[in-house]
């Protein structure tokens, strides 16, 4: 009788959420999974028309529509965060922090749908919010993905300002993932201003925050990050090195998209070489991944020329660099999850 109250108490379905939130990048599948079990649970409580069941049923339906997003469901995602509507409306929780988490997290699912008006639109609430409640940590938050938002738009130096000013706001907070969300996006940026030293710098400065204690996917990335940062600074040798070790990394863990998009980089610093025999190669293995995948329609012309190319062996270094700059443009491929999959 004990152990049945237990599994049914406020604490327990609040660890049940926590468990799921701390999942989501490493396992959004078992995280929309956890999630899922926290209305279910409420129910069978009878404690979901409680105010803090229906703020724990709203906040797990954002965990949850946010483990989709991140596996590339962004049909299910939708409907979750439409569900997840309609739950606060009609509940009127008056939580603030609650309504600026959902706008984020839903502008996240829009920058992914490229929908750039309304994810706009969120994050203009989001920072509304946030500054009500004086709460510089959300508002850091907020600039990271507009950041995100003008960097799709391609007003890079406009993007690089915002996740500037959230680095001075997370200056003195204890938010080691956001930190390093503003520095790997900022790095990125600069890469792609072709400013190759301050990228360089960026990474430098924030390499243990980066490194996310030697997690896979954050390897991944910073490996890529340093190969451009290398190719930037005509060091071909080690630029390729980087991108070989990320790639394969990247394949071993399972991380599709982020092995195609390393390999794409390896194939611009080959092609620039002339090296066009094993831009070919490289072009072979991950070809399947775009006749496999939905890619957003801002990159389809990009792979369709890439791949027309490849066909009539007549691969040039400026197709490769179009599919490359589409891809990193339009994030993550839809039909893919690329996180660490469990062992």
């Amino acid at each position: 009788a004990a152990a049945h109250v237990r599994f049914r108490s406020r604490s327990f379905v609040e660890r049940l959420l926590a468990t799921a939130q701390e999942l989501l990048r490493e396992d959004p599948r078992e995280a929309s999974q956890l999630a899922g079990l926290v209305p279910v649970t409420l129910i069978a409580a009878g404690t979901v028309h409680t105010p803090w069941g229906q703020e724990l049923r709203v906040r797990a339906l954002a965990c949850r529509g946010n483990a989709l997003r991140l596996l590339g469901d962004l049909a299910a995602a939708d409907a979750c965060f439409a569900e997840l509507r309609r739950r606060l409306a009609t509940a009127k929780l008056d939580d603030v922090a609650l309504h600026a988490e959902v706008c984020s997290l839903e502008a996240s699912l829009r920058l992914a749908q490229r929908r750039f008006s309304e994810a706009e639109d969120l994050l203009d609430r989001m920072v509304l919010l946030t500054r009500l409640a004086g709460d510089d940590v959300g508002l850091a938050k907020a600039q990271i993905q507009r950041g995100i938002l003008l960097r799709q738009r391609d007003q890079l130096d406009a993007a690089a300002a915002g996740l500037r000013e959230a680095l001075g706001l997370l200056a003195d907070a204890d938010e080691p993932k956001l930190m390093a969300a503003a520095a790997g996006n900022l790095a990125v940026l600069e890469c792609e201003r072709e400013r190759f030293d301050a990228a360089a710098e960026i990474v430098e400065t924030h390499r243990e925050l980066l490194s996310s204690g030697g997690s896979p996917s954050a390897t991944v990335l910073l490996l890529g990050l340093e190969g451009r940062i290398a190719q930037g600074l005509g060091r071909p040798e080690e630029a390729a090195e980087k991108f070989l070790a990320a790639h394969r990394l990247a394949l071993a863990r399972g991380f599709e998209y982020d092995a195609a998009l390393v390999a794409l980089d390896l194939a611009l610093l080959y092609a620039e070489q002339g090296r066009f025999a094993e831009v070919r190669e490289i072009a072979a293995t991950i070809q399947p991944l775009f006749a496999s995948r939905e890619v957003h329609r801002e990159a389809t012309a990009a792979v369709l020329l890439f791949q027309q190319a490849v066909a009539a062996e007549r691969i040039t270094v400026e197709a490769v660099r179009s599919l490359r700059d589409a891809l990193q443009r339009s994030g993550r491929l839809p039909a893919a999850a690329q996180r660490e999959r469990p062992s």
